[in-house]
């Protein structure tokens, strides 16, 4: 919460003091000011200003005017008196914002401001040289940074000033605040965490905003722990919180060449994104969140980098309408939420270019031993027909995991595969499931895996009685939903791509026989052992049969299940005490090609 009213300083302090670069050349154009003060003081409750002079050039603001503009007697609200502002150039070198309602030593200090064409409070074009900012973290370290030049157009200082000082009444719309800014870069120091950030240019555009309900002023002021409140300003930070959601708009955020590093030499982190990108912003929900280029080693000699990153219809409607009733109910904090009523919902993820790379405890790469030298191609996913706020339809692909193993890994399972002779893995996979509200069923388009140079499986179904329950936000709801699905039937098929001969091949090394043999001591086993094992029923008997011709010859499996009433959970469980009553009720197929 600290950061968050941190952030609201020096936005407010940018919607004051922002906007377009002036050259300099400009500014010696008017020798002398038409109107100037100094020593300023201005209390947005919030913060306070400081500001050490004001020149203004043009127009027709005396020095009186100014100092009347700025006088804490005055009862015209800020608003009002910032609407009286009209100049051509008005100059300040240097403003000081301390935020008053948290620790002390919270500040952001702005250099050499210059705004043009400023007409009844709107600021057509400003410019700072740069600005620093200072603040004490949630754990009492020191946080110092300090931004290059940055430049804005269109600003609206009388919207500004109302988001500063004062309230909302009722459901007022969003007006532009400024209509697009820049920054050249900058850096953030946090030594007592031992970290330092670095970034190029940042840029953003159609930012709108309205004052808030509650004005900052009634923030709760802290004097103790930072992470003790009182139950009252528990309940009016959550609704400062759900009310940020609803107050802000952005058209578009980027920030490029990002950098971030360890202060401590003995652990040496660093890494880097070369572009991240915010769009849509509003109303509780984030249209884009993205990553590009990313990189970072660890001091263990783990490498990770990442192509690209992105989230899409980001919705954090459900953490807003819980923050509402933590603001309104004392009886409901917010740590009392359950986990669903705070979780966003996300419309799509993609994923693409990841890479893992390990190192061994004497410096050489590790191949498969532990997970290392890990790389997808490329993960997506995509929800929709929304039910509730909660996507009902989802498909989701992987491609290109791969992984080396070897035969020396530390993991028995990577020994295996490398001991069948391979010294990679490449898998990929699928999953496309979707609700039918109304006919109340989970159809289980597909769900399938693919591992090159081994095989295939894919799964279909569908299940009924499937209710609305299973996307309620109580966790003991859903599993009670759940359990009281049926499934009416199941679609299996296998493909066979060299990975069943190479098992047999294993084995008839590992026990000193043929693979001639092996292989005809499976078929038997399973031509018989699977009929025995479920009863001697006519389905064993279809299975075992069909199972045994694939292991005679590996192609393709294929095994279906069809339950024209459903098999619920219950029953399930009482397969192993009478598959061959569990059975009766169920029509198997299987063939093997």
């Amino acid at each position: 919460m600290r950061m968050i009213r941190f952030a609201v300083l020096l936005v407010a302090g940018m919607g004051v003091a922002q906007t377009a670069q002036i050259p300099a050349a400009l500014a010696q154009t008017q020798s002398a000011p038409s109107a100037a003060i100094d020593n300023v003081t201005v209390d947005a409750g919030f913060a306070i200003y400081r500001i050490r002079r004001i020149e203004v050039f043009g127009g027709t603001m005396s020095t009186t005017d100014l100092r009347q503009l700025f006088d804490t007697n005055d009862p015209k609200p800020l608003p009002d008196r910032l609407r009286t502002i009209t100049a051509d150039r008005i100059s300040i070198p240097e403003v000081v914002a301390e935020l008053t309602t948290g620790r002390p030593g919270q500040s952001v200090t702005y250099r050499n401001l210059v705004l043009s064409s400023v007409s009844a409070g709107r600021v057509a074009g400003a410019a700072a040289q740069g600005t620093s900012m200072a603040l004490v973290d949630e754990n009492g370290g020191n946080v110092s940074a300090d931004f290059g030049a940055f430049a804005a157009h269109n600003v609206d200082l009388v919207l500004a000033g109302r988001i500063a000082s004062s309230s909302r009444s009722g459901e007022e719309p969003k007006a532009l605040l400024y209509e697009s800014f820049s920054m050249d870069g900058g850096g953030l120091v946090a030594p007592k965490d031992n970290f330092e950030i670095t970034f190029g240019p940042i840029s953003g555009s159609n930012v709108k905003a309205r004052p808030f309900s509650t004005p900052l002023s009634a923030l709760p002021k802290r004097d103790g722990p930072v992470n003790v409140m009182t139950p009252e300003q528990k309940r009016i930070t959550a609704g400062f919180a759900a009310d940020l959601l609803d107050s802000f708009e952005i058209g578009n955020f980027e920030m490029r060449d990002i950098g971030f590093k360890g202060l401590n030499d003995a652990k040496p982190v660093n890494g880097r994104i070369d572009r991240m990108v915010l769009a849509g912003i509003g109303d509780a929900k984030v249209e884009e969140f993205s990553f590009a280029g990313f990189s970072t080693t660890t001091p263990e000699g783990i490498r990770v980098s990442l192509g690209n990153l992105a989230f899409r219809g980001f919705d954090m409607s459900a953490t807003r309408n819980r923050l509402r009733i933590a603001a309104s109910d004392l009886a409901q904090p917010l740590e009392d939420a359950k986990p669903r009523e705070l979780m966003p919902n996300l419309r799509e993820f993609s994923l693409a270019g990841f890479e893992y790379s390990g190192k061994a405890s004497d410096g050489a790469v590790a191949s498969g031993a532990d997970g290392n030298n890990v790389r997808i191609g490329k993960i997506e996913m995509h929800g929709s027909e929304l039910y509730e706020g909660m996507p009902t339809a989802l498909t989701a692909t992987m491609d290109g995991l791969s992984f080396d193993v070897s035969p020396t890994a530390s993991d028995n399972n990577i020994r295996a595969i490398a001991g069948l002779g391979y010294s990679s893995v490449n898998i990929g996979s699928r999953m496309d499931m979707a609700w039918k509200q109304t006919a109340q069923e989970l159809a289980v388009n597909e769900v399938s895996v693919a591992a090159g140079g081994m095989g295939t499986l894919k799964l279909k179904g569908t299940l009924t009685n499937v209710s609305k329950d299973l996307f309620a936000p109580e966790p003991a709801i859903v599993q009670a939903a759940a359990l009281s699905a049926l499934v009416k039937n199941v679609d299996l098929t296998v493909s066979d791509q060299g990975l069943l001969n190479r098992v047999i091949a294993n084995e008839a090394k590992r026990s000193g026989r043929t693979p001639d043999a092996v292989r005809s001591e499976w078929v038997s086993a399973a031509a018989v052992g699977i009929p025995a094992a479920l009863g001697d029923a006519p389905a064993g008997r279809t299975l075992g049969s069909a199972v045994s011709r694939f292991i005679a010859k590996p192609g393709t499996l294929h095994i279906s299940a069809n339950a024209p009433n459903g098999i619920g959970a219950a029953e399930f469980m009482l397969f192993s005490q009478d598959p061959t009553g569990f059975l009766k009720r169920i029509d198997v197929q299987a063939s093997a090609e």
